[in-house]
């Protein structure tokens, strides 16, 4: 686990894009495994995998990854096989396979409109539902070449949405409280 945390601040110092603090993000993440009932080595799986679940975008050129214009479909391509390139490479870790799935399957799609297996619902492991909506929710909160960050409320509201398209909606309804209960807890610090 050592060894995968320091991965994962690997991971968070080559983003480029991120302008969610990541140590919030895993905040949340454990909060909602305790609210799910986690044990406490799927909860510490959950919070490594928010942070490690683009992993295989290292296997992805930069070029593509940092095009400010559409993607050409063989580029789109490309891109939609980083989960299986993290798979790759983290196969070897047989401990941690909850992990593994959480990256393999974060982009799945409740409606199973996803990639890459065109999972649906609750055939999406658990873990992946709500990585899939951290990553979204990072990304949108994030400037991209191609866009400017959304603030908090406009990122809440689209994955409010895409609950139950795209989402879990247990698990959005879920994000969106511990989000908003996350905001208050630091403004109350910070006063």
């Amino acid at each position: 686990m050592q060894t995968m945390r320091a991965l994962a601040e690997a991971v968070d110092v080559s983003d480029h894009y991120s302008a969610v603090d990541t140590s919030a993000l895993a905040e949340i993440a454990a909060a909602m495994a305790r609210e799910l009932g986690m044990a406490e080595d799927q909860a510490d799986s959950l919070v490594l995998a928010a942070r490690l679940h683009d992993i295989g975008k290292i296997g992805v050129p930069g070029s593509i990854l940092r095009k400010k214009d559409k993607l050409l479909p063989e580029e789109l391509a490309a891109v939609q096989q980083h989960p299986e390139i993290g798979q790759r490479i983290l196969k070897e870790a047989k401990q941690l396979q909850d992990f593994i799935s959480a990256i393999l399957y974060h982009h799945e799609r409740w409606d199973g409109d996803g990639y890459p297996e065109r999972l649906q619902g609750k055939q999406i492991p658990l873990m992946a539902r709500v990585v899939g909506i951290m990553d979204a929710y990072r990304a949108m909160r994030s400037d991209r070449p191609y866009r400017k960050a959304m603030n908090k409320a406009q990122a809440l509201a689209e994955l409010e949405k895409g609950s139950g398209s795209q989402f879990d909606p247990r698990l959005v309804e879920l994000f969106v409280t511990l989000v908003k209960k996350e905001g208050k807890t630091r403004l109350r610090e910070a006063g």
